[in-house]
């Protein structure tokens, strides 16, 4: 059994549209790829930024205020043992943030493997992978690429144990050797990912 903390970041508000902005967004996209590690087996640790400080508000650059916990509030809540850090980069908008977080956990957690989800890292994998530090993104769903491997479930937490493995996995992109080389597997199509999502796991902490 390994140990998996996932944490959506904070979200970027514009200064000039924070009333705008006030409204309470819900996500289910952890919860579903908790759930699906649960059932694998896995211990699992979720930091919700905007859910657990919504009414807080913090300086970032000239023009942006972050909603949600700041980047060191998310670093002390990270677990010292668990193995391996998700990290949910959903829009465009929160890319600059997003990308502060990812090198300061980098920074902290350097022995830990770093994966990378969401819509803004499904899209812009390269830029995703040449920029920061993060070990893999996850194209697609997570909840697919998180727990199957042919032959047996749970691919993202045996790559802790055997990362030669990644090699052969669907959706999954790294580096080896940065800068060097981008490597991965394209292939499994978003429909299919989508008719398959399930174990949503909503009763975690």
């Amino acid at each position: 059994m390994a140990h998996v903390t996932l944490i959506r970041p904070s979200y970027t508000v514009p200064k000039s549209a924070i009333v705008a902005t006030d409204a309470f967004k819900v996500t289910i996209g952890i919860a579903y790829l908790a759930g699906a590690l649960v059932k694998a087996g896995h211990e699992v640790f979720v930091i919700d930024s905007l859910g657990e400080a919504p009414d807080c508000y913090s300086e970032f650059e000239e023009e942006f205020l972050i909603r949600g916990l700041t980047n060191a509030e998310v670093l002390k809540k990270i677990p010292a043992h668990t193995d391996v850090i998700g990290i949910s980069c959903m829009f465009v908008t929160d890319w600059a943030h997003n990308k502060t977080l990812i090198h300061e956990i980098s920074e902290k957690f350097n022995n830990k493997l770093i994966v990378i989800g969401g819509e803004q890292a499904s899209s812009t994998f390269e830029h995703v992978l040449t920029t920061t530090p993060a070990d893999i993104v996850v194209v697609g769903e997570g909840e697919e690429r998180g727990t199957q491997h042919p032959g047996e479930r749970h691919m993202i937490i045996r790559l802790v144990q055997h990362p030669a493995e990644i090699h052969d996995v669907v959706n999954v992109m790294h580096i080896h050797d940065k800068p060097a080389h981008l490597f991965g597997n394209l292939g499994l199509s978003f429909a299919h990912v989508l008719n398959n999502i399930r174990h949503h796991c909503a009763d975690l902490d």
